[in-house]
């Protein structure tokens, strides 16, 4: 998807956004888009309450399933599911590679938790039903600043089992993409806190 959707994502990965201000952006960035489509849809996305879900469904996986030692790289992942719905989920892989956009499919962590239950991902499925542009970049953009947001006012040391370090990790890389269409990764974690690697 390297069209002027992904060229908005990678702007937004560089240029990100507080949670307060996201509908802002998005409504900029979607009439950059489409300067037709209706901004009511994207006024009316509860935001805020699927942060929150975002926050419990990460604290949930870890705690049930802790990362475990030899995994490398997280992944967070997105595909259109088969009911009505974009499906959003977490893996590990015991590889990580910048110049590889692969590496997601070596997966090794599977935590029972793996599939989040936010049920914006249904609202945005029809939205991209209606116009594919608008709802690619949305479905991508709003878990993808959910994600940053978290790791960056440092919400992830709060996570039980100690976190995405369990297991006496002394680092791990975070990135989100889009199965079999990009990869963004966007987070080293160490003992010390986390820097932004921006490789893609």
């Amino acid at each position: 998807m390297h069209d002027k959707s992904y060229d908005l994502l990678v702007t937004l990965t560089d240029q990100p956004v507080k949670i307060g201000e996201m509908k802002k952006r998005l409504v900029s960035d979607v009439q950059l888009l489409d300067s037709t489509f209706s901004l009511d849809e994207i006024n009316s996305l509860p935001i805020k309450a699927a942060y929150f879900q975002f926050q419990k469904w990460l604290v949930k996986a870890i705690k049930q399933d802790p990362v475990p030692r030899h995994i490398h790289a997280l992944y967070f992942g997105l595909f259109e599911g088969e009911a009505e719905t974009f499906e959003f989920y977490l893996s590990g892989s015991p590889q990580w590679d910048a110049d590889d956009p692969d590496w997601p499919a070596w997966n090794e962590y599977d935590p029972i938790f793996q599939y989040s239950e936010m049920g914006i991902f249904h609202t945005l499925y029809k939205i991209h039903q209606k116009n594919e542009a608008v709802g690619r970049y949305l479905v991508t953009a709003i878990p993808l600043l959910f994600l940053i947001n978290y790791i960056e006012g440092n919400s992830y040391k709060l996570l039980p089992r100690k976190g995405f370090l369990g297991s006496g990790k002394k680092k791990i890389y975070i990135a989100l993409g889009f199965d079999e269409a990009f990869v963004f990764n966007l987070f080293k974690i160490t003992k010390g806190g986390h820097e932004r690697i921006g490789k893609r």
